[in-house]
C-alpha cells in the first residue's frame, strides 16, 4: 500500500515524481512501486504524460493536487495541445485526466530520431541545494530546445531513451544525473534567443484563440510572403528564408502550406514561423484576427473574382445559398446514416461531393455551411456513435455480445474504442453506456 507520496516539485515531470516515490519508499523492485501506483507491475508510464493511477494513488494524489493541475503543470500536454483544434485538445485533456491513452489526438511528431530525457547541470545543482535531490524538469524535455533557457547552457542527456515500447523501469533522477558535471555555455546568441522564445511560448496559458493557420496568414500581411490582397502566398520564398535562418530546418514547403491552411498543428514549426515573423509569445498564444475594413475589402475581392470571362454573369450567391439549403439538408440525411443504418461522418468535403460542388463552395454559402457545421463531430464522437450502433445491432444475439463483435462490426482498433468510451452518453442512455463499457 502507498504510505506517502513525496511533494511534486515545480515543473517536474510525472515520470520523475513517480521515480522519486519509488526511491523514497524503499521498494526492493520498481515493479512493486508500479503495482501500487498503477495496479500493474509491468505498467509502462509515458515519459511525457501521466498514467492511469490506481484508486488508492488517486486518493492520495488528490489531497496534494488535482489531476487537472497534474496534467497542466507536470506533463508535456501544454506543448503539444497549444495549437491543436479545440475538439482534439478537449478530447486529449479528458483522456489524460481520466488516465487513458491519447492516441493521435495531439500532434506528436513521429520520427526515427533517438530522443532522451534531458537535464541542465546548473538546474540539478540548484535542485540539490534547495530540495536535497535532482529531478527532471518539463521545460528541458521540449523537442529541439537543446538549451536551458534559465542558465543559458547546453542540456545533457540522462541516457534514458524516449520511445513507445520503453521499459517499465523507473530511473531515479538523483542516480542518473551526475554530481560534478561542468556546464557548457552556449556561444550562439541566436540559438539561445530561440530557446528562450520556445520556453516562453510553453509557459503561456492555453486559450481558445483564432485557429493558428488563419492567425499566421493574417500576420503575413505587410511581408514579402503574401500578395497585397492576400490571395497568393509566397510559400517557396518563406521556406527558403526560414531554412537560411534556422540550422537543421527539417521542414518542406508543403509543411508550411499545411500550417497556413489549418491542416498541420506541429508546435515546433508553428513556433519557428511565429519567431521568424517577429510575433511575441503573448500574441501567438492569444492569437486574434481583428475585423478591419482592410480585411473586409480583401475578403470581398477574393469572393467576387469568379466571373472573369467576357460576357459571364456574376453569380448571385445569396440566392444560390437559399435555394441549395433544402438539397444540402437532404444530402446530410443521406450521408449521416447509410442504407443499413450504420453511422457515417458528415464532412464539408463529403457534402460538396454529394452536391457536385468544388471543395471550397461552402465558404460562399453561409446558410449551407452553418447547416453542415451542425453535424460536425470529432473522430472520438464518431467512434462513440458507431459503437452504440454496433451494440444495438447485436442485441438480438446475446451470446456474441462482446468486444470482438463490436470490433468486427466497426473495424475499430481497441485504442480508438477506449478513447470513445467517455462519449457514449452523447448517443445513448447511462445504463446502456455502462453495459458497453463492461465489454
Amino acid at each position: 500500500m502507498i504510505a506517502y507520496m513525496p511533494t511534486i516539485y515545480p515543473d517536474e515531470l510525472v515520470y520523475s515524481w513517480c521515480s522519486r516515490y519509488y526511491a523514497h519508499s524503499g521498494y526492493p523492485s520498481y515493479s512493486m512501486a508500479l503495482s501500487d501506483l498503477f495496479g500493474n507491475k509491468s505498467y509502462r508510464l509515458n515519459y511525457e504524460f501521466t498514467g492511469c493511477f490506481s484508486t488508492e494513488a488517486k486518493t492520495i494524489i488528490g489531497k496534494m493536487k488535482s489531476i487537472s493541475e497534474i496534467v497542466e503543470q507536470h506533463t508535456m500536454y501544454p506543448y503539444y495541445a497549444r495549437f491543436a483544434t479545440p475538439e482534439h485538445r478537449t478530447a486529449a485533456y479528458e483522456a489524460l485526466t481520466s488516465g487513458k491513452h491519447i492516441g493521435k489526438l495531439l500532434p506528436i511528431p513521429t520520427s526515427d530520431k533517438v530522443r532522451h530525457l534531458m537535464y541542465c547541470p546548473l538546474c540539478a545543482k540548484n535542485d540539490r541545494t534547495i530540495y536535497g535531490e535532482a529531478y527532471l524538469h518539463r521545460i528541458h524535455q521540449i523537442r529541439h530546445i537543446g538549451i536551458c533557457p534559465e542558465h543559458s547552457c547546453k542540456l545533457h542527456s540522462t541516457g534514458i531513451r524516449i520511445y513507445a515500447n520503453a521499459s517499465p523501469r523507473l530511473f531515479v533522477p538523483e542516480e542518473v544525473i551526475p554530481q560534478d558535471l561542468i556546464p557548457e555555455p552556449v556561444q550562439d546568441s541566436s540559438e539561445l534567443e530561440l530557446a528562450k522564445y520556445i520556453s516562453e511560448v510553453f509557459l503561456q496559458p492555453i486559450s481558445d484563440a483564432t485557429p493558428i493557420g488563419a492567425y499566421l496568414t493574417h500576420r503575413l500581411h505587410g511581408t514579402p510572403y503574401i500578395s497585397a490582397i492576400g490571395s497568393m502566398r509566397q510559400i517557396a520564398k518563406l521556406h527558403h528564408d526560414m531554412a537560411e535562418r534556422y540550422t537543421d530546418f527539417e521542414y518542406r514547403e508543403h509543411h508550411i502550406q499545411k500550417v497556413l491552411l489549418g491542416y498541420c498543428h506541429d508546435p515546433h514549426l508553428i513556433i519557428l514561423m511565429a519567431h521568424y515573423l517577429g510575433i511575441t509569445p503573448q500574441d501567438l498564444c492569444s492569437s486574434s484576427v481583428p475585423e478591419t475594413a482592410h480585411n473586409t475589402r480583401i475578403h470581398t475581392r477574393v469572393r467576387s473574382s469568379y466571373s472573369t470571362r467576357k460576357g459571364a454573369q456574376a453569380q448571385d450567391w445569396s440566392k444560390l445559398d437559399k435555394d441549395s439549403l433544402p438539397k444540402v439538408r437532404a444530402a446530410i440525411r443521406t450521408l449521416h446514416t447509410d442504407s443499413i443504418g450504420r453511422p457515417r461522418r458528415v464532412t464539408k468535403r463529403a457534402v460538396c461531393d454529394a452536391m457536385g460542388w468544388p471543395d471550397k463552395r461552402l465558404e460562399l454559402l453561409p446558410l449551407c455551411k452553418t447547416e453542415v457545421n451542425r453535424y460536425y463531430e470529432t473522430m472520438p464522437q464518431y467512434w462513440a456513435r458507431e459503437i452504440v450502433w454496433a451494440y444495438n445491432k447485436q442485441q438480438g444475439n446475446k451470446a456474441k455480445l462482446n468486444w470482438r463483435a463490436i470490433r468486427d462490426a466497426t473495424n475499430m482498433r481497441r485504442r480508438d474504442f477506449l478513447v470513445a468510451l467517455p462519449l457514449l452518453t452523447l448517443y445513448t442512455d447511462a445504463e446502456t453506456s455502462t453495459k458497453i463499457k463492461c465489454l
